[in-house]
């Protein structure tokens, strides 16, 4: 199967070169679901590309170019019209689809956040100010005037250079 419901399998002869410094080989090209698989004339397999990956370095020039991505150094050249017009149409595909993020993460991830933030208002101070007093009144605990008194009513504030008195003499 292939990426493609029109066809069944899809091969193609083409020419391939692993870097500048190689010579070019004829190979077989196939298209599968996820990758386009290059091989030898005997069927051995030399190398598989991502289709997400592959760019066209001459759109619209006969034969076509591609490369696996933008740093790589290998070229595969393709001269059937019928191949270059699927490989094109599911690049095209593919990338259309990469700008645009799906719904759920677009409306999921936002909804999920709000949520979170609304449960840990609504909720979170009923479950724990309970949980508190209790914990605070166990035998040896702390007292239970430890964890809700209010700080001292005279206090001594230190200021650069002074010394103040706060609160009722």
């Amino acid at each position: 199967m292939t990426v493609l419901a029109k066809y069944q399998r899809l091969e193609s002869e083409g020419i391939w070169r692993f870097d500048e410094t190689e010579q070019r080989r004829d190979i077989i090209v196939s298209i599968g679901k996820a990758t386009i698989t290059i091989s030898a004339a005997n069927g051995t397999a030399l190398t598989h590309w991502s289709l997400p990956a592959i760019e066209r370095l001459n759109p619209g020039a006969m034969p076509a170019l591609y490369r696996p991505g933008p740093e790589s150094s290998e070229v595969l050249e393709l001269a059937d019209e019928e191949m270059v017009r699927a490989v094109d149409r599911v690049l095209g595909s593919l990338h259309r689809r990469q700008g645009s993020r799906p719904p759920l993460r677009r409306y999921g991830v936002p909804v999920l956040a709000l949520a979170l933030i609304a449960a840990m208002v609504v909720w979170l101070p009923d479950a724990i100010i309970p949980q508190l007093a209790r914990n605070s009144s166990e035998p040896g605990g702390p007292p239970r005037e430890r964890f809700f008194a209010l700080p001292p009513r005279s206090a001594t504030v230190r200021m650069p250079g002074r010394m103040t008195r706060c609160g009722p003499d």
